[in-house]
Formats: C-alpha cells, structure tokens, sequence
C-alpha cells in the first residue's frame, strides 16, 4: 500500500509539473504552484526529486519514454515481412502513435526547449530518440541492400522525417481555433499526415515505382500493431 501511495504521489507531482512547465517554461514554473497543483506539501517534490532541474528532466524522460517502445521494433524484426512492409509498418506506428497519444503539452515543452537552446534535451534525446531513428535506419539499409529501395542516405531520410512529424505536431496548437487547424487535427487531418509521411517516404526511397496506397501486413501484424499503439497511448500521463 505504502508503494502504490508513493508511486500515486510521484505521478501526481509529474503530471502537475508538466502542466506547469508547458505552460511557463522551465524558468518561469515555480515548484510551490506544482505543488499545490498536485496537491501534495512543497516537501515532496523534493524528497523524489532534488532539485528543479531534476524534476524538469523526469519530465522529459517521461514524456518521451512513454512514446518508445523497443518491443515493436524486437517485433517487427521477428515476424517474416519484407523489408518495404516492415518498414510501412515502422512508418504506420509511429505516425498514429503520437496522433493517438497527441499532448499539446508535450509539443510546448518542446518549443520551449528549442527556444531556450536545447538545454535539457540534450540530456535525454540520445537515450529514447536516437535509438528509434537507428532501428528504422536499420531496416531502411536493409531494403536498399535487398535490392526493394535505391540508394539514398538513410540516416538523413529518418532524421528529416522525424523533423517534419515532430514540427507537424509543435504547429498545431498554434493554430487552435482557425481553419487550419480544423483541416489538420482530429483524425481526418492526422490520418492525412499519417498517409502523407509513408507516400513520400516510399517514394524518395524508390522514385521509379509505384506505391501502393496501403500496403497490406498479416492480420496478426496489423492488429499487434493498433494494440500496442492503444497500450502505450492510454499509459501517457
């Protein structure tokens, strides 16, 4: 019991913090709105987390965790796909999870963040983001080696495609409550962008050829895949 109230209490104090960081940046949150945000005595914070940099990175550890899953990638290598039908898979996961588990607060943290020079990002980035990008690089290079995609460099495909999801995603709330925001959000405009990413992903990677609107996976496939996606989206704090 004495666990659960522990672990209840550290959740409370990291979802009130990010709340408090997307809002007004790391220098402009204040541990004492925190938390009384989360309900809890200043005294708390402290006794799981030392210092406000500490709790902002756990924060951060957090927000970006909770969207990595290396069990799909271990998946994914496991079951008999080609290398285009892995890697549309790869593109399909990534794409609806952050649109399922879509965090407006995330995307500000962020934004901050680039603002004030990346100075806590860098901490975590290497840890949760770089090694997303090599497991796709890694199939990219193995299509290419097979002979199903054409030369290319595959690290700076991935590398610009994460940068346009996460840049697709950082915009939105900037736009919240005009047109373009009701053509792009909600699941018509991120089904779009989900479509978007994969055609042209294909098509820099094979230019002469073409692509299939949906490429088809194995049921099992499909369905691990929205499974997963729908897991790690409902654990998002």
């Amino acid at each position: 019991m004495l666990d659960m109230e522990k672990k209840d209490s550290r959740l409370c104090i990291l979802v009130a913090a990010k709340k408090e960081f997307a809002l007004k940046g790391y220098d402009g949150a204040r541990l004492v709105v925190i938390a009384r945000n989360a309900g809890l005595p200043q005294a708390l914070i402290h006794y799981y987390f030392h210092t406000k940099e500490e709790l902002y990175v756990a924060v951060l550890e957090g927000l970006l965790k909770s969207r990595v899953d290396f069990e799909f990638f271990d998946y994914i290598a496991s079951v008999q796909l080609t290398h285009t039908q892995r890697l549309y898979a790869t593109l399909y996961y990534i794409t609806q999870l952050l649109a399922k588990g879509q965090d407006p607060d995330l995307w500000r943290i962020i934004n901050n963040e680039i603002s004030t020079g990346h100075r806590y990002m860098k901490l975590v980035v290497d840890e949760y983001v770089l090694p997303t990008i090599e497991r796709i690089e890694e199939i990219i290079t193995q299509g290419v080696q097979s002979g199903e995609f054409e030369h290319g460099d595959p690290f700076m495909l991935v590398l610009n495609l994460f940068s346009f999801i996460s840049t697709y995603h950082q915009n939105l709330p900037y736009y919240e409550g005009t047109k373009i925001y009701e053509k792009s959000s909600g699941s018509g405009g991120l089904d779009r962008m989900s479509r978007f990413v994969i055609y042209n992903t294909f098509k820099s990677l094979a230019p002469g050829r073409d692509i299939p609107e949906i490429i088809n996976l194995p049921l099992e496939v499909a369905l691990y895949i929205d499974r997963i996606i729908d897991r790690i989206a409902e654990q998002s704090y």
